[in-house]
């Protein structure tokens, strides 16, 4: 069975004769043709304007040819994509809003002016006149060409009226084009319709040529070979004839046109008449024969200089052979190059999707060999001193004890030993021996925390997927950062506030890379509050950092909460792209949060969320799934 598609009132049927089924009411332009069914898609086909027809879904439906030529864009392309596309984005809130006015406010018909893109890049202005078919969801447009500047300026409004029938549209439609004559013939040759376009480069009205013959159009000589009969006998044959010739006008004078001329039947195949769409191209035609007495003249002067360049061509002869020589080892050059420009900008695109993580992934895996290094060589000479401390304790109190035996048993010493106690201050070296020795243990004793965690840190580039301790792990980096932390003549320390959750397990996870992300993440913690700390009205600020641990059924969170200055949303919506940003050159990278990103969400299959209320603080939350196969 056919498909039918109703194109302004009238029925489209999809068959390979493009017959066109009649509409419910006669056409009022041709009362002889209102009972077969007319194929009115033919005036899309003949004519040379821009005629179109949009559906409820935006996508042209039916284009007249003139669109392929002004624009260069084929009839597919323009019909697979939703026609604003095609709109200069500066002209897109106007034209939505005159189809705003057609389709929703009501109005009958509206025009206006905008810009199409041109399939080499340009934009062309067009002028638009659209009427809408509600019953049908289809909006009919007759576009005018301007050119790349809109030198024209869009008719005058037609006068605002009630249409009776989709026909209505499609008359005024046809009506509407005013450079181009467009009626329609009997079958006898006779004039039935007649449009304004018509009129204005025919010379005649409407009530003066309907019902003449066609043959008034053609010149005398024209008549004398009986021309008007045999195009329409060619068009009656072959369904459709076009061709240029000189033709009348009403005050005598004649004009170069370009003629189409379609045979329209019904779908028995009887002939009904003759679709005709004329248009003067007197212009064009001085043109081509300016341009052929310019091209006679150049091929003149080519003969002339042939004869020279012949001469001169058996010397030139050896070295286009050279040239030619040259040019293809360059084309082969050339290729070669293309082939590796392609190449290159794959592999850089790879490289671009790598980058951020390559970077900090570098930089970190340099500072954590740095730091274990460093770790391994303080650790065995302060493990020396740490053990040795102990012995060295002992053999003091021995000496000390020696000496008392000695002060008991001898209370009087030579005058040379009481000199040398009292340059001593032997009292007091008894008495401060202990607390030094003790306060030296103490520090060793730090040392040997630190150095605990600093390789506990180190361990970034660690690839073993194991269980953690969440708490060890976020006090080895607090320890890491705590000269951060600390205050000093400018800055107070930062309070620390642990709010850990006992009953939290240990986390299957790749320790080193989460330490990198909890030290990024307190980084960024220690900034902001050093920033808050800064600004002029915060005389009584204490910066304060919370770091809080939650088991959530099968995921751990660890919250890391600042009283800073908070972030605007137009900042926070973009702290996790790559290179991103807030801090001046030279102080941050835009790295931080974006290996974060990775590490959490991407490698560990958790979830990064950072809340931000404007000077409320900000709190960071990352969680981690507790039973992750690795």
């Amino acid at each position: 069975m056919d498909e039918f598609i109703n194109v302004a009132g009238i029925e489209y049927q999809g068959r390979s004769d493009h017959r066109l089924k009649a509409p419910s009411s006669p056409l009022s332009m041709s009362p002889k043709l209102s009972s077969p069914r007319i194929n009115l898609n033919k005036f899309f086909e003949l004519s040379p304007d821009l005629l179109g027809v949009i559906g409820a879904d935006s996508h042209f439906k039916h284009l007249s040819p003139a669109w392929e030529s002004v624009l260069g864009h084929s009839h597919q392309e323009l019909k697979s994509r939703p026609w604003i596309d095609w709109i200069h984005r500066d002209d897109l809130q106007k034209t939505l809003s005159h189809i705003h006015n057609l389709v929703i406010v009501g109005k009958e018909q509206v025009i206006f002016k905008n810009r199409l893109r041109c399939r080499n890049g340009k934009y062309r202005w067009l002028s638009w006149q659209a009427n809408y078919d509600a019953q049908n969801h289809l909006i009919y447009t007759q576009v005018s060409d301007l050119g790349e500047r809109p030198g024209c300026s869009i008719s005058p409004n037609l006068s605002v009226q009630k249409f009776n029938s989709p026909e209505e549209h499609f008359r005024l439609l046809v009506d509407g084009v005013k450079d181009h004559a467009i009626y329609m013939l009997d079958r006898h040759g006779r004039v039935i319709s007649w449009n304004s376009g018509a009129e204005r480069i025919n010379g005649w009205e409407a009530h003066e040529i309907i019902g003449q013959s066609s043959s008034i159009f053609f010149t005398s000589e024209s008549r004398q070979r009986h021309l008007p009969e045999k195009v329409l006998t060619v068009a009656a044959t072959s369904g459709r004839v076009e061709f240029e010739n000189w033709r009348m006008r009403k005050d005598g004078s004649s004009f170069w046109a370009n003629v189409t001329i379609s045979a329209l039947r019904d779908e028995q195949g009887q002939l009904l008449g003759y679709a005709t769409i004329t248009r003067d191209v007197t212009d064009r035609k001085r043109e081509e024969e300016a341009l052929q007495q310019a091209y006679d003249n150049l091929e003149k002067r080519v003969t002339e200089r042939t004869a020279e360049l012949q001469a001169a061509n058996s010397r030139l002869r050896e070295e286009v052979q050279i040239r030619r020589q040259t040019e293809e080892a360059l084309r082969q050059s050339e290729q070669r190059l293309t082939q590796q420009a392609a190449q290159l900008e794959q592999t850089l695109r790879e490289l671009q999707n790598t980058q951020a993580q390559l970077i900090h992934t570098e930089k970190m895996s340099g500072l954590g060999q740095l730091v274990a290094g460093v770790a391994h060589e303080i650790n065995n000479p302060v493990g020396f001193i740490h053990g040795n401390l102990e012995h060295a304790s002992h053999y003091v109190q021995d000496l000390l004890r020696l000496i008392r035996c000695y002060q008991k048993h001898y209370p009087n010493p030579n005058p040379e030993i009481e000199a040398e106690i009292e340059e001593i201050d032997l009292d007091f070296l008894i008495a401060d021996m202990p607390k030094l020795l003790a306060s030296m243990n103490q520090g060793t004793e730090r040392i040997q925390a630190i150095v605990q965690s600093l390789r506990h840190f180190s361990g970034l580039n660690e690839a073993k997927y194991k269980e953690v301790d969440i708490h060890q792990a976020l006090n080895s980096t607090l320890r890491v950062l705590d000269h951060r932390l600390k205050g000093d003549g400018r800055y107070h320390e930062i309070e620390v506030i642990r709010e850990f959750d006992a009953d939290l397990v240990k986390v299957a996870c790749f320790p080193g890379q989460v330490n990198q992300a909890f030290a990024n993440v307190i980084s960024n913690a220690i900034d902001a509050l050093r920033e808050r700390e800064d600004s002029p009205q915060e005389f009584d600020y204490q910066p304060r950092l919370t770091v809080q641990t939650q088991r959530l059924d099968d995921r751990v969170r660890i919250s890391f909460i600042d009283n800073g200055p908070g972030m605007p949303e137009s900042v926070r919506s973009r702290i996790f792209d790559p290179f991103f940003t807030t801090k001046p050159v030279g102080k941050g990278t835009g790295l931080g949060l974006s290996t974060t990103y990775q590490i959490i969400v991407e490698k560990h299959q958790g979830s990064l969320l950072c809340e931000s209320p404007n000077q409320q603080g900000t709190v960071m939350s990352l969680e981690l799934p507790l039973n992750r196969c690795s």
